[in-house]
């Protein structure tokens, strides 16, 4: 932040305030613990495989992007 407003602290730490402020409103931190009404849908549509993990645990994902069935998940209502 202080980068991003030229070392003003004033301003950074504003802007660094409302920004936390607005993770708490919008419960970003649990993002990841809720369900969303498309996942199966795009999850469906988006072609892959977790082919293993890397020695240092890292997932080895081919995706076969080519094959995405985009048209259909739009046709069904997810923008």
């Amino acid at each position: 932040y202080l980068k991003l407003y030229k070392n003003n602290r004033m301003k950074a730490q504003l802007k660094y305030e409302q920004t936390q402020q607005w993770r708490e409103k919008e419960r970003i931190s649990t993002i990841h613990e809720r369900p969303h009404k498309w996942y199966p849908k795009i999850k469906a549509a988006y072609p892959h495989v977790i082919h293993g993990f890397t020695s240092d645990g890292m997932p080895v994902v081919y995706e076969s992007t080519g094959k995405m069935n985009l048209k259909n998940l739009f046709r069904n209502g997810c923008n």
